[in-house]
């Protein structure tokens, strides 16, 4: 290989590897102060419940089906269903969770289900499991 080739190869690297360590003396320099913003120190805000609903009241006399069984869940077997004017229990703040079956409508407290995890129903001989 020519002598002067070589010589010019060289050059191109050092100059290359040259380039590379102004580089990156570059990047890990001090450089210009810059006022970085942080938190502004005030009260810690307070959560708001999602929702207002409450857990709904318990029958007096519940329908449990399965005494003696091991699950902690105590399901709902054939619930006994109030009218608007009887359910005095629960408020507007009160969710429920809906169902319409063939025109007729149910409405199931969600604290009651949250209590049971499982009601199973019955609508005209239909069989509806409803959890939540």
């Amino acid at each position: 290989m020519n002598t002067l080739a070589l010589k010019i190869r060289r050059l191109a690297w050092l100059g290359a590897a040259l380039a590379g360590l102004i580089a990156a003396a570059t990047a890990c320099s001090a450089g210009a102060n810059v006022d970085v913003p942080t938190a502004v120190v005030g009260p810690t805000p307070q959560p708001s419940p999602v929702s207002g609903s409450a857990p709904a009241q318990r029958p007096a006399t519940p329908t449990f089906s399965g005494q003696g069984r091991r699950s902690p869940f105590v399901p709902l077997d054939n619930p006994e269903f109030l009218t608007i004017e009887q359910a005095t229990y629960l408020g507007d703040e009160n969710l429920v969770l809906g169902l319409d079956v063939g025109g007729e409508a149910r409405a199931y407290p969600v604290g009651m289900v949250y209590y049971h995890h499982v009601v199973n129903d019955a609508i005209d001989d239909r069989p509806v499991l409803v959890t939540y």
